[in-house]
């Protein structure tokens, strides 16, 4: 049995931070929907917002769901994020697909191991 996905997507306005949890297998519809999410609320940070994707359990996504996940990618980067920390999958073929598809959007994320190194991360950008 496919482990269900889900999301979720919030700007934190005090401390200018984008953060995303992914969880299990994300169909595609769940993926455009997080996708429209990132936008929205990319808006209401600062440039230089830092953003923290928390994607241990992310399983690997189909190829559409790949290319919301990239469009989510290039979109973000008109809002001019400043450090990018995954917080990685036990899955190297998900850690794989956002690491191409942020290549592509022009841009190379850092790794932490925790949601609270990578907040200290952030803290000594």
């Amino acid at each position: 049995m496919v482990n269900q996905g889900s999301y979720e997507v919030r700007a934190d306005l005090q401390k200018n931070i984008l953060y995303l949890r992914l969880e299990g297998f994300l169909k595609a519809d769940q993926i455009k929907a997080a996708s429209e999410k990132v936008k929205a609320e990319a808006a209401r940070l600062r440039p230089g917002f830092g953003v923290i994707t928390e994607m241990q359990h992310f399983m690997p996504a189909s190829q559409e769901a790949v290319a919301y996940i990239s469009d989510a990618q290039k979109a973000l980067q008109r809002y001019k994020p400043g450090r990018v920390i995954r917080v990685v999958s036990n899955s190297a073929l998900a850690s794989m697909q956002f690491n191409r598809t942020s290549r592509e959007a022009g841009y190379q994320a850092d790794t932490a191991p925790t949601r609270a190194e990578a907040e200290r991360m952030l803290a000594m950008s």
